[in-house]
């Protein structure tokens, strides 16, 4: 299996898990792991650069994930294991120059830190370090609409979302999405209002 993703749309890039897609619901049915991972950059520089730029929101998701198990699954929480996950957070954070100028070095960076994040799901034995309520709404968005969204920008926007609600300060993130120029307000995701607020009642803290 050889993978050419066009374009970085966070973890379809390098993922091994096979879904698919039923009700705006993801689901797996197995794994395969690419043989080999081609990034052709002048295939990415030549397409809407700000969809690679957004990949980043699976990996600000891990913040989510993580957030989620502190307060949710406190049993289940590990502070070593928040602290290895929130790695790959901070140090996307330090590649943000590179990630909005999409350097051969930045995009190279970013697929390694995707790879990694798969890597962590797999060493701690659960996809839940690395994803979590963020991904919940983001199926609620598409099913509620009843359409498709691309993926990134959604999942940035879910995770400033999250973020709020889980009484942490967003801030941080939105400066970084701003800085990469990633179109995550709901206006340019094309989200209303009305989605929005659905999502207050029923979060889960």
């Amino acid at each position: 299996l050889i993978l050419v993703p066009f374009p970085i749309a966070g973890e379809r890039a390098v993922s091994g898990r096979v879904v698919y897609e039923e009700g705006g619901i993801e689901k797996a049915v197995g794994e395969k792991s690419a043989d080999l991972l081609l990034v052709d950059y002048s295939l990415l520089w030549g397409a809407d650069e700000h969809l690679t730029r957004a990949g980043a929101g699976d990996l600000l998701a891990v913040s989510v994930a993580v957030q989620d198990l502190r307060l949710g699954e406190p049993a289940l929480f590990s502070e070593d294991r928040a602290q290895a996950a929130l790695e790959l957070v901070d140090e996307l954070f330090d590649w943000a120059d590179d990630l909005y100028d999409l350097t051969e070095p930045g995009i190279k960076k970013l697929v390694e830190l995707l790879m990694k994040r798969e890597d962590l799901a797999g060493a701690f034995g659960s996809r839940r370090w690395i994803e979590g309520s963020e991904k919940i709404f983001c199926a609620a968005a598409c099913r509620v609409l009843g359409r498709d969204f691309s993926p990134g920008p959604l999942k940035c926007l879910a995770v400033v979302l999250l973020t709020e609600l889980q009484g942490l300060n967003s801030r941080p993130i939105k400066q970084f999405l701003h800085w990469l120029q990633v179109p995550y307000q709901p206006e340019k995701v094309g989200l209303g209002l009305s989605l929005i607020h659905i999502s207050e009642p029923t979060r889960p803290y």
